[in-house]
């Protein structure tokens, strides 16, 4: 299976991307689900393993691409929104933001559960919508 970004890689690996990367995954409509996320955050740490299991888990068997943009980071003692485009455009005003998308150009953030179960319910649901 290719990743969203056309690249032949292990099934259920988080993709690594950049803000203009995922924007295309939407455009594209191809079911996904992007974490974007902070270096520095304490919570987006306690996400990452739970939403790599997901991706592992969900990838066979929906198709669901699972995405992380990295928005922030540290430079020396300031933190740096390196993708201030993307979370205006897509209303990110917190970390980790998840967000969604089964149909060309939509897109919807996830409030819901954070657990790996919860995430692969979800990228079934959206394999099921698309």
């Amino acid at each position: 299976m290719g990743s969203v970004l056309g690249v032949d890689d292990e099934v259920g690996r988080v993709e690594v991307v950049s803000g203009a990367q995922a924007e295309a995954a939407i455009a594209r409509g191809k079911p996904v689900v992007i974490a974007t996320v902070a270096s520095w955050c304490e919570y987006c740490k306690m996400l990452e393993p739970e939403y790599e299991r997901a991706a592992r888990a969900s990838a066979a068997k929906t198709g669901v691409s699972f995405l992380r943009v990295v928005a922030s980071v540290t430079h020396g003692d300031r933190r740096v929104n390196v993708e201030p485009e993307f979370c205006e455009r897509y209303d990110v005003n917190g970390f980790p933001t998840l967000m969604t998308c089964s149909r060309p150009g939509e897109w919807s953030t996830y409030e819901g559960p954070r657990e790996a179960s919860a995430l692969e319910a979800l990228a079934e649901k959206l394999a099921i919508q698309s």
